[in-house]
Parts: structure tokens; C-alpha cells; sequence
């Protein structure tokens, strides 16, 4: 049986998030075995997912912002000091405990949902792994998210976009970059 990990930030409510959850149970019926590798635990997942779908939360800390600018509002240095510290190291396990999951992975393949998700995919993952990059929502093309594109998305295999015009505009930001990664059109799909 194939293994395929999904990579999020958190399984609460959102439109990224019921992707995820109707893909893991999409490729389960069709008897892959699969694995979401989901950085922040808030609570039970939003949306239902198959009990063969296996869920890695990879850090038990959840993100402080809201008690941080909290404790600035109020004027409470030593607590927005104590927060920001916690913040920095939150921010730092993001990161890392996703880029070590993803060095472990072998064989099989790898759906990263998020940019900073793909970076790590590409920059860290096995060269037997089939890597695949998703753009959940057609963007505004900030210049850092191009430049990943053009150079931090080199060993992604294939570039899931939502639109052909996405993809068009995709494929014209890559030309002459990046002519590994193979874009393709796969609308989100919906339940029936």
C-alpha cells in the first residue's frame, strides 16, 4: 500500500483545511494509506475524517499572538517579553519539526498545502519521494511568493493549481527558472 502524506498547519475551520480533510478521505477510499503531518493541535479536526487516516501533530505548542499583543496593549512589558519569547520559539518549531518530518519520509509521496510547506518540501525531501506542491486560493503574486516559485520550489514534481489562468500565470513566472516542476489544473472538489 502507498503511502501519502498531506502536510497542514492545523485541522480546525477553513477552506485549506476541508480540502485536506475530504483529499485524506478521497485517497483512502481509493486505498492509499495516508498520513497528515499537522504542526498545531487546537482540538478535534473541524471536518470528518476516515479513523484509517493517521494524524501526526508534530508540536503540542499553539501560537500566542493573540496574549502577546495583548500584553502590549496593556502596557505589561515583562508579559510581552515572556510572550514574545514563547512566540520566537513556537515560530522556530513550526519549521523545524516540519522540516524533520519531512526528512524521514521514504518512498511514497508528500502534499504540502502551505508555501512555506513546499520550500521545505523541495529544499529537504527524498529524491524517491514524489513531491507535490498545492496553491489552494489564486494569490496576488507577492515577489517573495514568485521567487519561490522560480527558486525554492526546484525538486516540487508537480505544482497543483486551481485554474488553468492560475497555472498560465504560474508557468510564465517559473519560465527560465524552473523547469522541473510540472504545473497542472485540479479544482477543489466538493462532496456530493
Amino acid at each position: 500500500m502507498k503511502t501519502v502524506f498531506i502536510t497542514c498547519l492545523h485541522l480546525k475551520y477553513g477552506g485549506v483545511e476541508k480540502v485536506i480533510a475530504s483529499l485524506a478521505n478521497a485517497l483512502t477510499e481509493e486505498g492509499y494509506q495516508i498520513v497528515i503531518l499537522c504542526t498545531y493541535y487546537f482540538d478535534e479536526p473541524a471536518y470528518a475524517i476516515d479513523p484509517k487516516v493517521k494524524i501526526c501533530y508534530l508540536t503540542s505548542r499553539v501560537p500566542n499572538r493573540d496574549a502577546f499583543y495583548a500584553a502590549i496593549k496593556d502596557r505589561k512589558f515583562f508579559t510581552a517579553l515572556k510572550e514574545g519569547a514563547k512566540a520566537v520559539r513556537t515560530l522556530y518549531l513550526k519549521r523545524q519539526t516540519m522540516k524533520i518530518a519531512i526528512k524521514k519520509i521514504h518512498g511514497g509521496a508528500v502534499i504540502s498545502t502551505r508555501n512555506e510547506h513546499t520550500v521545505l518540501l523541495s529544499k529537504y525531501g527524498r529524491p524517491d519521494v514524489l513531491k507535490i506542491a498545492q496553491l489552494h486560493s489564486d494569490h496576488h503574486f507577492d515577489p517573495k511568493l514568485v521567487s519561490n516559485f522560480r527558486h525554492d520550489y526546484k525538486n516540487i514534481d508537480y505544482f497543483v493549481l486551481l485554474t488553468d489562468k492560475t497555472k498560465s500565470e504560474v508557468q510564465k513566472m517559473m519560465q527560465g527558472y524552473n523547469s522541473h516542476t510540472k504545473c497542472v489544473t485540479i479544482p477543489n472538489f466538493v462532496e456530493p
